[in-house]
Parts: C-alpha cells; structure tokens; sequence
C-alpha cells in the first residue's frame, strides 16, 4: 500500500475516534449537568419559584441568587422552557430580559402513578385522563416532578409512533404566541384503553430513555 494512503487512512482513524471521544463526553456532560441542576432545583421547583413571585417574573440573576444555579445552568434551563413554550420572555428599554410563565400552573395533587422513576405507558393514559386528554409540558412536569428533558424526550418517542400529537395553539395573534399540548391521535382518542397495548413494548424503551439521560 502506498505511504499516502496509509497515511491518510490513519488521518481518518484517528479523526472517527476523536469525535467518537468527543460525542461520549459530549453526553456525559448533558447529563452531569442535567442531574446537578435538578440536584439544586427541580424543574418543579422552578415553575413554582416563578408562581411565588408578586409579579410572576424573574431575572436571570435573580434565578442564580436564589436557587444557586450557575450563570451557564440558569441559561441552559431558560433556553430550554422558553424554546418549549413554557416560559415567555419580556425586557425593559434597556433590554434587561425577565421570564415569566407562560401559563397558570396546575397546582392540584396528581394521580396515583407508578413506582418507576420514569413515565411508564400506564402513567402516560392515567395523565391524559387527569388532564381530560389534552396536556402540556408543564402539566406533566407539575404532576410527576419529572424533569422537562426527560417527559420531552419520552412524548417524542409516542409523537414517533404516531400515538400522540403535539398541537400549537395561537394565543396571540399579533406576538405569535403559542402553547403547546399533547393529544392523542386515532384509534387511541376514541378508544384510550388501547393505548395499553402498548405498554409491553414501550415501558422498556421508555426506561432507556430515562437511564441515557439520567443514569450514569
């Protein structure tokens, strides 16, 4: 084999392992930093700050002095609620940003559901009866005390099997804004028990899902 193309295949070895180095430690960062910022404030937590508020709004450094989070946690975490349309965002003339819900919580007790630390199939129907078939993010996270990553990442999982459906409500015509809420698609509207014939298959990917994010 000729010198180049020895070369240029060790090139390549060595440029796969090091993006194979970096993708592993990029996951590995995600979720140290997903359970040490749930570790000082779940995200439970963090809605019910925002509700305590006599205006409804905080600040990023406001967020920071009283929850402890790093200025990079805090960033992470309003990106995330604000992308989610969990949050919505308003800033004075000199464009200091201040976060506030973008809806009321539902602050009832939420139904009896499973030991398991993540959202079982049997979970998932119990909320969708709680909430009358049509619940958020926000919802979920009030009833479980899941972290958001984790509910997104399972709700995307039934989106993928065409189980459920994430319908956009405008609320706003003139800013644009949204909510965003789960609902069932066809035939598990009309008949949600069917949704449990799922449970077999998914629970075990569902706890998958969980560990890659939460479990080290």
């Amino acid at each position: 084999m000729e010198p180049g193309i020895i070369i240029a295949i060790s090139f390549l070895v060595v440029i796969v392992l090091a993006l194979g180095g970096l993708i592993g430690w990029l996951i590995a960062s995600q979720k140290g930093n997903l359970k040490n910022g749930q570790a000082k404030i779940s995200d439970r937590d963090l809605l019910l700050l925002f509700d305590e508020q006599p205006d409804g709004l905080l600040s990023k450094q406001q967020i920071k002095l009283q929850t402890g989070l790093t200025s990079s946690e805090v960033r992470s975490r309003l990106q995330f609620f604000v992308l989610n349309k969990v949050l919505r965002t308003s800033y004075t003339n000199k464009l200091k940003y201040y976060y506030s819900l973008s809806n009321p919580l539902d602050k009832r007790e939420g139904p009896a559901l499973s030991d398991k630390p993540f959202l079982t199939v049997a979970d998932i129907l119990t909320l969708f009866k709680h909430f009358d078939y049509r619940m958020s993010l926000q919802d979920i996270c009030m009833a479980t005390r899941l972290p958001m990553q984790v509910i997104l990442r399972e709700m995307k999982y039934f989106e993928k099997e065409k189980v459920v459906v994430l319908l956009h409500t405008t609320t706003n015509v003139h800013t644009g804004e949204t909510i965003k809420d789960y609902i069932l698609q066809e035939p598990y509207r009309s008949n949600p028990e069917k949704f449990m014939d799922l449970e077999l298959h998914a629970d075990p990917l569902l706890e998958k899902i969980y560990d890659e994010l939460y479990v080290d």
